[in-house]
């Protein structure tokens, strides 16, 4: 994942460095694909399954 903290950190600094409003839209616009590209793998990561484990026997 430090390859995409990098990704958004190194697009943030070309942003803040950037003169040329059309250039600075289209870095927007990446930054905005890689905040929801790493959302979106957030969100669909596996998640620890709690609602299957094995149930003790019932007396």
């Amino acid at each position: 994942m430090t390859t995409s903290n990098e990704d958004w950190r190194e697009l943030a600094r070309q942003i803040q460095e950037e003169k040329d409003p059309h250039k600075m839209i289209e870095l927007v616009q990446q930054l905005i694909a890689k905040f929801d590209e790493q959302q979106a793998l957030k969100t669909s990561a596996p998640k620890p399954d709690t609602q299957n484990r094995p149930r003790s026997p019932q007396a």
